[in-house]
Formats: C-alpha cells, structure tokens, sequence
C-alpha cells in the first residue's frame, strides 16, 4: 500500500522529536509502519530529498481518456481519418473541455486496435453500382482467370525516377554526381502492356505520350494476334475507359479474332493487376538511377523482363474481382517460365 506525503512527514517528525525514552520502533508502531521504513523516510528527510511517494507506474496500453470520450475520437477519426493527433486533440478539447495530450489519444487508439498506415485515396467519382455490376459479368463469363488478358499504358518521366533522399554529414547538404541533369535527362516514354496469367503476353515502350492510333495499331498488330476465340484461354480483353480507347473500332476489332471485350468500371485501378506490376516496373528504374549508362527507355525494358510469372499470379490473386486462383490454374501459369 502507497503512503502519501503527509503521512510520512509525520512520522519523520516523530522519529526526530522523540523522548529519550521512546524507541523508533515505538513511533513506527505508531503508525503502523516497519521500523527499517520510519529510518529510510527519515534518512530521506535529512538528506534534503523529497517525501513523495513513488509515481504509479501506468500499465502498458493504459489510456487516460475515459470511455464517453474515447468514444468522440473514435467518431471524428472515422469521419476524419488522415486528421492528426493534434486535430483530435484540438477537437476534444473543444466538445469536453478537457486538455488531453497527443499520447494520451495515441494510448486510446491502440487499445482500440486503431493503427497508422498508409493512406489510400478513392475517387469520389467511383460508382459501387457498376463495379458491383462488372463482377457479376465476370462471373458470367468467365470461367477460369486464364481466360482474362489486361491492356493499359503507362508513361514514365525520367525526373520521377530520382532519390529524393540521401545521407550525408550534419550540416552539409546531400548529393551525388548524376548525367544529363544539367540538360535535361531524356525523354519520356511510355509503355503499352498486355498481361495475362501466364505473364506479359506484349510490351511495347514508346517515346513520348501513347496516342489513340498508335494503341489501336498495338492492338490490332501486337495484343489481339497473340489471343484465343472465347472461350479457350486468354480469350477475354480487359481494359479501361482511357480516352484513347475507341470503344466502338476495339469492339469491332476483337470480334474478328473471336475475343470477348470488357471494359473496367471508371475509376476502378483496384481491379487491374496491372497496376501493382508497373509499380514494380518503376522500382527498378528508381534502384538503377545514377548510373552512367541509365536510359529510361532501355531500362524499362529490362524492368519487364526480369518480373517472374510467380508475380504475375500474384497479381492476379490479389485483384478483388479475381480471388484466389487455384492450384491448377497455378501450375498452368508458371510451367511458362521454364
């Protein structure tokens, strides 16, 4: 049991101002303290230290907020939830009139199991309606994920591919020697892909920014040739609603090769597997930059090709609108890339 302040200065008093004839132990007995704890608190006392009782030790995870008020942060960091400690600081002093600090509202939000992480944004324009109806033409049509085959773009400047961070002495700044920094560092390319479980199908990497007719022509020349009549594999098209995809001519276009067309819900990047591997692509353009014979048209390039099929499939199995891919289906994919 603790004993406050006051207690153990009147003990400290007792043992010092004594009768000759009263033993310490006597005023211990008193006050119903040991004899060794009456010597320390007076020993304490005489030394000029302080009386205070030890500070209870806060158990970990412990949280200062009471209920009703864990319960106001919970809601406004749903409502909010990129909003910062001091936000929510700021917001409950506000509605409770209680200064709390910002690791007291950290404490409470890890007993409640809410996490920092990464923030992704969501367009506003998303429409959950004909997402949930492209899923259900999915599951119409399609009858295994060998059958699906994704087409998108996408374009690369060189100046994104730079560290923006570096080390260097306290006090000086950090930098390194780079080519064509002065002038410019080449010039932007893009890169038109067709992916399929079994891997990329077609990679075409372009100067400059991809044009409609130059997609329709990759199309026509590089992607569609290299596909199956529904229903056989690799037999539906997937794209999405770019400007540059003329809807009516891919239509038309693919009927002559036998192949299904969908296009993606707008806004909807979640359900291209596409997308994580050109991020991947552009991970090692960024572990390459800064060397002398760095070319972003040549090293995108080699991106593609060092991405194994196992990738691939894991693309795929983690788009929401394709799921798990079975044991089958995974073998099929990787005996490709013996």
């Amino acid at each position: 049991m603790t004993v406050g302040k006051e207690k153990r200065r009147i003990v400290v008093d007792g043992v010092v101002n004594r009768d000759l004839d009263t033993t310490v132990r006597e005023v211990a007995q008193q006050h119903n303290v040991s004899r060794s704890t009456a010597f320390r608190w007076t020993k304490i006392a005489r030394n000029g230290q302080r009386l205070d009782p030890p500070r209870r030790r806060r158990r970990k995870g412990w949280s200062s907020l009471r209920l009703e008020h864990v319960d106001l942060a919970m809601n406004f960091m749903r409502d909010h939830p990129n909003a910062y400690l001091r936000e929510i600081v700021e917001f409950l002093a506000q509605q409770t009139g209680v200064d709390y600090g910002p690791f007291q509202v950290h404490r409470a939000f890890l007993q409640q199991e809410i996490t920092l992480k990464i923030m992704e944004l969501h367009p506003i324009e998303r429409s959950e309606p004909l997402r949930l109806f492209f899923c259900e033409q999915l599951q119409l049509i399609v009858h295994s994920p060998r059958m699906l085959v994704y087409v998108d773009e996408s374009h690369c400047k060189p100046t994104e591919f730079r560290r923006k961070y570096g080390r260097s002495e306290r006090g000086s700044p950090a930098f390194m020697l780079a080519p064509h920094v002065a002038h410019g560092e080449g010039q932007s390319v893009s890169a038109v892909c067709a992916l399929g479980l079994n891997g990329l199908l077609s990679v075409n990497v372009l100067d400059g920014e991809v044009t409609g007719n130059r997609f329709m022509e990759i199309l026509e020349d590089e992607i569609l040739p290299k596909m199956n009549p529904y229903p056989q594999d690799n037999s539906i098209l997937v794209l999405d609603n770019a400007s540059t995809h003329n809807h009516d001519a891919i239509f038309a276009m693919a009927e002559a090769f036998g192949v299904v067309v969908l296009f993606l819900p707008p806004y909807s990047f979640d359900y291209n597997p596409l997308e994580p591997l050109f991020h991947e692509a552009k991970h090692y353009l960024r572990s390459r930059y800064g060397e002398a014979s760095y070319h972003v048209r040549d090293r995108l390039i080699e991106a593609f090709a060092q991405i194994p099929i196992a990738h691939c499939v894991n693309y795929y199995a983690h788009t929401p609108n394709i799921g798990e891919i079975s044991a089958e289906d995974r073998a099929w994919a990787l005996a490709f890339q013996m």
